[in-house]
């Protein structure tokens, strides 16, 4: 048995190694408020997840190494982020839930850290969910999530609603010389508005976008950046934005780090997002962000945030997307009460992980 007085060797699992931008911020805020516990995550990109981390990292599409680094563990932590979903696939509710049925197997305990739960379409995975009555601990990262898991049968332990692990990080400072943007070779002719769009059914949302942005730029001047969250796949997705839209804009051309991230979102006057974790790099930013909603995780946060109801993508019309931000121009900031009270919650879900890493 390990001695309580010393580092727990944690495992992590999640959507890690892919090029998710969200997803690897989740990772850096777990890393600092883990520390000085061991991490080693299952990872799509062992390699590059040690190196952009400083963790140790395994595959975890091999079961092999899986087994041998749940076997070497203290403690699973599954999360964060939306792993217990099926609208991506039906292999992602199995496949996360698959390792912490081997936890249970190999006698260690997990904790569920930082979901958001859903949407579930499939019967079968949503009565999968009832393994998570075997947690040592549980939180998710909005209210709708712990209903659903409630409503799947999952009693124990008590469910804690917390935010997304993302907001633990630190606040960029607000940077009106602008450095990030040169030093990427992105415009920064003032104001800068910056659209962050993912793939999504069909492209008719992409020219509503690409009205918006070219009546923004001819009221208000200014330039107008893309920026893909999920790499590389947001990047065409962008492109196409940029195609059919009359005035210059740029695209960012690689995925950057987290902290270099938040420092460049810490140059834009304006953030139109549909990821979450744009919105959130937005309101880590010191800006109240303008949403695109294609998933209800998006309309939890912002309304936490006490941001704007979000447009529709299903719906969008360039001159309904237009008018809301012509509206929210200059953009205000995040309101601090709710941002500082939202990263308190962010931060407890580490003190979760941590009480159950001592016992």
């Amino acid at each position: 048995m390990r001695d309580s007085r010393g580092p727990a060797r944690i495992l992590v699992s999640g959507y890690y190694g892919f090029g998710n931008a969200g997803d690897e911020a989740i990772l850096d805020a777990m890393a600092a408020g883990l520390a000085p516990h061991h991490l080693t995550v299952l990872s799509g990109d062992p390699a590059a997840t040690r190196a952009e981390h400083g963790v140790e990292a395994v595959p975890r599409q091999s079961l092999r190494h899986v087994v041998g680094a749940i076997r070497a563990s203290d403690l699973v932590v599954s999360g964060g982020g939306s792993l217990l979903q099926d609208a991506t696939g039906p292999r992602s509710v199995p496949y996360y839930l698959g390792i912490l049925w081997l936890a249970r197997r190999l006698g260690r305990p997990f904790v569920v850290y930082a979901q958001g739960i859903g949407p579930l379409s499939s019967p079968v995975r949503f009565r999968m969910l009832r393994l998570l009555n075997r947690a040592a601990a549980i939180t998710v990262r909005d209210q709708a999530s712990a209903d659903l898991l409630r409503k799947a049968g999952v009693g124990r332990p008590p469910l804690e609603v917390t935010a997304d692990a993302a907001l633990a990080l630190p606040r960029p400072l607000r940077d009106p010389g602008r450095g990030s943007l040169g030093r990427l070779g992105l415009p920064m002719e003032a104001p800068v508005f910056a659209f962050s769009v993912r793939r999504w059914q069909g492209d008719g949302f992409a020219a509503a976008v690409a009205t918006a942005a070219d009546g923004l730029l001819r009221r208000f001047g200014g330039s107008v950046v893309l920026v893909p969250m999920q790499y590389p796949g947001d990047v065409a997705a962008c492109e196409t934005v940029r195609a059919r839209m009359r005035e210059p804009a740029a695209v960012l051309a690689r995925r950057l780090p987290t902290t270099e991230m938040l420092d460049l979102f810490a140059c834009f006057d304006l953030v139109v997002g549909m990821r979450l974790h744009a919105l959130i790099f937005a309101a880590l930013a010191g800006l109240l962000p303008v949403g695109l909603s294609y998933d209800p995780k998006v309309d939890a946060f912002l309304k936490a945030l006490g941001a704007p109801a979000p447009l529709r993508v299903r719906e969008l019309r360039g001159e309904d997307l237009l008018g809301q931000l012509a509206g929210s121009f200059p953009a205000p900031p995040a309101p601090e009460q709710r941002l500082g009270h939202l990263q308190a919650l962010a931060r407890r879900n580490n003190e979760v992980v941590l009480a159950a890493a001592a016992r």
